[in-house]
């Protein structure tokens, strides 16, 4: 099997640009040397001139097969075509020149002309080729090449054809005459609608298009100068735009851009420009400007009937092009419009449509005294679809329920998709509360129905809130929260069903919904806080717990038992989560990279819905990698009833967490199972004990007597103790006695932002030494321990959450 190896020059291979380059200047060379006067050579006549002129002519064919075979295009069918064109040219001068020099015979039409014009049918195919890769069905830039092909047709006809019918000529030596300027009409038309096919314009597009507008020039021009009777010399301009072509041709086959040029062009690269505007104009002018021109030197009946008749089919081209370019750009408007109002994905109405139609429809209900309802629809586990399916399997769930509502809802109703997996559904002109819980009974009984495809079954169910605008109605942002807070009340009672909203029930003007709490995260409004885990033989911190801290902005720091409760009924606690662990892993390893002294670690809360992803080791494993975080620098909280919902997976998940270098801790112990089996199996490191617990240690005996045990069960298994919620000196005086290795608390510090933190780790604010009272230091820059400890069990618990 022969190899194609690249070709070499003084011992280099050449790659990219650079064989383009050598074969453009060994070019350039040869042009230079043939248009150089013969006497100056000593030369009595241009003979030398010929073997150069087939040289270049017959260097453009083989310079397309080396492009060729060089660049490997995948898709080189009009690249051999050009080649077996290009060949027969060459052939032809080979054969012109033979027959004139060797055997002193010119004859018109002769061999030559056979290899000249049979050259034609390969470029104009292998044109037709790009042109149907590269831009397809483009009706524009057809119409663009076929108006300038006719105006360039009727000039051509005028000043080039037409003399042959007007002489006594032979047949074969009119058809030969007309073959040339009609084959050039044909060659420009397809430069032309190449050129208009827009699509990114390469180097090798470049060199090719304009070659070959080069070629057809050149043949106009000699076509002129042999219809007024001027004699052909070799060394003229004439053969510089011949000898040109083959240059650009070969070295459009050279660059490595070649690959390019039939590449699909997308049809938004197509645009109406100034330039083509101006070019379709000065077509449908040549008819008339040929008239003026022309006045008194042309055959009424002949001249001016083509005239007439191809500037009318012109103009009527043109017309025609500039209505598609309106019809087109209406199109593209509505489209942006569209897109405007509208969910890519579902084609149903989006969040600003939505509250556009609501806006209407809450004052034509006051007006009209007619019934509105809002129904929101969220699917039940949905991300799970797209964690285990992949987000192109979530997006076909998506579009399948959209349908499924619209089969669901009349037509005069408004569906609209304003999340992931939320719509809402806004039905007016409806006083009969039977007729919404009706529409959410189907709609409910609808999307239950399994959906197949791929040889997936897919299992679905969904909650529904339904809202009714009355009186006291304010706006639509008043009924969507309605509404939401409905369907997260059905959510939280049993997935799969429906909820109307009650007003005598508690308001929800004040209440949390979840659909704020993902807007939240959109907009950045939620934050990490640390809080410090002292040492309770020394007060020293090496650990922070990371808390989430919602900022609203018009309600000001919203408690995290607002919210996280609800978050849990959802997907979107595995959004808080991960949120919280990117943050938190992120800015202890900024610390670390600050301080390279004492490294504070960081705990992070997970949840039961965490570890039912299959992916959520990765997920850990990903974020320490970006973070650049120490795995054995994190411990991941939870809880043992997030572990019992699921004991064998949530065993693995552990173990491999564990394998991984993360450490694992125990939260809120003793005030769930707190069964002894339960950590013969765990694999943690550390119990936390709960709060309640530790306020009795100091005042109430069976509760000292059950964190005594806790402590030395954990000591036993090899874990270590952190007591949650210190916030009295004695209680901590009574743990370090116990043996507790850990205290978090007010006795401690309050949660604080990344900023107060790092004051209270410096060591010029705080020594981390517990006083001679038992005390902890205070931070110069928090909250003294006296005030923190009137705040009460109540405001440490809502802390602490």
């Amino acid at each position: 099997m022969r190899v194609w190896t690249p070709l070499n020059l003084g011992g280099r291979r050449l790659h990219g640009a650079r064989l383009c380059a050598w074969y453009a200047g060994i070019t350039a060379a040869l042009l230079g040397v043939y248009f150089i006067d013969p006497a100056r050579l000593g030369l009595s006549d241009a003979s030398y001139r010929y073997p150069i002129d087939v040289l270049i002519n017959g260097g453009a064919a083989i310079a397309i097969v080396v492009g060729i075979r060089r660049w490997k295009p995948s898709y080189s069918l009009p690249w051999w075509l050009l080649a077996v064109g290009q060949a027969l040219d060459a052939t032809g001068d080979l054969t012109y020149y033979w027959n004139r020099d060797i055997h002193h015979i010119v004859v018109f039409p002769g061999l030559a002309d056979v290899f000249y014009l049979g050259r034609v049918p390969f470029v104009l195919v292998a044109l037709a080729l790009i042109i149907r890769r590269r831009s397809g069905d483009n009706r524009a830039a057809l119409l663009d090449s076929t108006i300038v092909g006719l105006a360039l047709g009727l000039v051509s006809w005028l000043y080039l054809m037409s003399p042959y019918t007007q002489v006594h000529l032979s047949l074969l030596v009119r058809l030969t005459s007309l073959a040339y300027p009609i084959t050039d009409v044909m060659m420009v038309t397809l430069a032309v609608r190449l050129l208009a096919g827009g699509g990114r314009r390469s180097i090798s597009f470049n060199l090719l298009s304009g070659g070959l507008l080069l070629l057809v020039a050149t043949d106009m021009l000699y076509g002129w100068l042999n219809v007024h009777g001027t004699t052909f010399q070799s060394g003229s301009i004439v053969e510089l735009g011949w000898l040109g072509y083959f240059a650009t041709v070969g070295a459009a086959a050279l660059h490595p851009s070649m690959r390019e040029l039939t590449t699909p062009v997308p049809k938004d690269t197509q645009r109406f420009s100034k330039s083509r505007l101006a070019t379709l104009g000065a077509a449908a002018l040549t008819g008339p400007v040929l008239l003026s021109i022309s006045r008194g030197k042309i055959d009424s009946a002949s001249h001016g009937l083509a005239i007439g008749l191809v500037s009318t089919v012109v103009i009527v081209l043109v017309t025609v092009r500039l209505a598609d370019t309106m019809h087109r750009e209406q199109r593209a408007d509505d489209r942006v419009r569209f897109q405007a109002y509208h969910d890519g994905l579902t084609g149903l109405a989006n969040r600003t449509l939505l509250y556009d139609r609501m806006g209407h429809a809450l004052e034509r209900s006051r007006r009209d005294w007619r019934g509105l309802f809002v129904l929101m629809i969220d699917l039940d586990r949905f991300k799970a679809i797209n964690d285990s399916l992949g987000h192109a399997a979530g997006d076909r769930v998506l579009q399948e329920v959209s349908s499924r509502l619209v089969a669901c809802t009349r037509a005069p109703d408004t569906i609209a998709r304003i999340g992931g997996d939320e719509f809402v559904v806004l039905v007016e002109d409806v006083d009969d509360p039977g007729a919404a819980v009706a529409l959410a009974t189907r709609m409910l009984r609808s999307l239950c129905e399994p959906i197949e495809f791929d040889e997936a079954r897919i299992e679905l169910s969904a909650s529904i809130g339904i809202a009714h605008a009355g009186p006291e109605t304010a706006g639509a942002d008043q009924l969507l929260r309605q509404a939401d807070g409905a369907m997260y009340a059905s959510k939280r009672e049993c997935s799969g069903h429906y909820r109307s909203f009650e007003s005598s029930s508690t308001p929800l003007d004040d209440a949390v919904t979840a659909t704020e709490i993902r807007h939240a995260l959109q907009r950045g409004e939620l934050a990490v806080h640390y809080q410090p885990i002292a040492s309770a033989k020394d007060g020293s911190i090496a650990r922070v717990e990371a808390l989430v801290r919602w900022c609203h902005p018009d309600r000001g720091m919203i408690p995290p038992s607002e919210f996280i409760s609800i978050a849990e009924k959802s997907e979107l606690i595995v959004d808080i989560d991960a949120f919280v662990l990117s943050e938190a892993c992120r800015q202890v390893a900024a610390w670390h990279r600050e301080r390279r002294g004492d490294l504070v670690c960081v705990n992070v809360n997970i949840s039961a819905r965490d570890l039912a992803y299959g992916d959520f080791v990765q997920r850990v494993e990903r974020t320490l990698r970006s973070s650049g975080l120490e795995p054995s620098c994190l411990t991941l909280e939870l809880t043992e009833a997030s572990v019992l919902l699921d004991e064998g997976n949530a065993a693995v998940k552990l173990e491999e967490l564990r394998r991984l270098g993360v450490r694992l801790a125990l939260d809120d112990f003793g005030t769930q199972f707190s069964s002894l089996a339960h950590l013969r199996w765990l694999p943690v490191d550390c119990l936390k004990i709960d709060k309640s617990f530790i306020d009795d240690v100091v005042d109430n005996a069976d509760g000292a007597a059950f964190v005594k045990a806790v402590v030395q069960l954990g000591h036993s298994l090899g874990l270590s103790i952190v007591a949650e919620g210190v916030e009295e000196s004695e209680q901590l005086a009574w743990l370090r006695g116990a043996g507790c290795d850990f205290i978090q608390g007010f006795l401690v510090a309050a949660p604080m932002d990344a900023s107060r933190l790092e004051q209270l780790l410096s060591p010029a604010s705080f020594e981390g030494r517990i006083d001679g009272a038992g005390a902890v230091a205070a931070p110069a820059a928090g909250v003294d321990a006296t005030t923190m400890r009137r705040l009460g069990r109540a405001a440490d618990h809502v802390a602490e959450t």
